[in-house]
């Protein structure tokens, strides 16, 4: 059983006999007994909590979009996060690439989210030029995964409500979508920075103004993330998580991780084998 709280001080995850604190992007496992009584495996990101055999069958899906829905070695990342700096110079007088790269790892370790994270720090910017420069013209690098839409039209064709839940604007994610060969008529919707009014994952009112205007239940969702922070958030709220092995799962390594299975991308074959029962042969 999890019970979160929000507190200025960052978001606490308690479980029967652990406490996890989310604070400047860390987790600290404060006490592994529940983890023991759970059940656990070693993988490369932390802990992997075995979920109980007798989940609720899931019903509704949400589908992180970077290093999710395709896979962050394509360039795409690296060629982002350039472009946030060469941003930091250009527009916000940031003195060369060099500190605007050492500024923004701060500010996106605390705030997880690099616009957030140039606002908090006292960066006055416009958000329209903020995203195009940044992010409007990643489609070119971008190519179609029919692997992964493949995934998304069996959930879908069971009955299960898929939404794209991202700390992206809406408008670029619909592009990477359209770019990556996915139907959007796939998506109930698309969440992402404009929809979480200046929240972002993994913040837990983030995730209640998801829950709220969906009107999904966590206990019949699943979540596909390349993230363990947003993951933990996701399984404290009862949801089933599977998360997709990536650069950011890397970057995370250290923190004690919550998921039920992990795959190394996001594709029919490799969801139905590390999660049976979401998917089984035939469906």
């Amino acid at each position: 059983m999890f019970v979160l709280s929000e507190t200025g001080g960052g978001v606490r995850f308690y479980t029967v006999s652990s406490v996890y604190f989310l604070k400047r992007a860390w987790f600290r496992p404060i006490d592994r007994l529940s983890n023991l009584l759970l059940g656990k495996a070693s993988c490369s990101c932390g802990t992997q909590l075995q979920r109980p055999s007798m989940a609720p069958p899931v019903d509704s899906a949400l589908f992180d979009l970077d290093g999710c829905l395709y896979d962050m070695t394509n360039g795409l990342e690296e060629h982002v996060r350039s472009r946030i700096f060469e941003f930091m110079v250009a527009r916000l007088g940031v003195e060369d690439v060099a500190l605007a790269q050492q500024l923004w790892t701060v500010a996106f370790r605390r705030y997880n989210q690099s616009l957030r994270g140039l606002r908090a720090a006292g960066y006055a910017l416009d958000t329209e030029e903020y995203w195009r420069f940044i992010r409007g013209d990643t489609a070119r690098l971008l190519a179609p995964r029919p692997e992964t839409t493949a995934l998304v039209v069996a959930l879908v064709a069971a009955g299960v409500r898929c939404w794209v839940y991202t700390n992206c604007r809406e408008r670029e994610a619909v592009e990477a979508l359209q770019a990556l060969g996915i139907p959007l008529s796939l998506f109930a919707g698309v969440l992402g920075a404009d929809f979480q009014g200046g929240r972002c994952k993994p913040e837990l009112a983030s995730f209640q103004r998801v829950l709220a205007h969906t009107g999904l239940d966590p206990h019949r969702c699943i979540m596909f993330e390349d993230s363990p922070k947003n993951l933990a958030t996701a399984k404290a709220l009862g949801m089933r998580t599977i998360l997709v092995g990536s650069v950011t799962c890397a970057e995370e390594r250290g923190p004690a991780c919550l998921f039920d299975a992990q795959v190394a991308s996001c594709t029919l074959d490799e969801v139905r084998a590390a999660m049976p029962d979401l998917l089984p042969l035939g469906t």
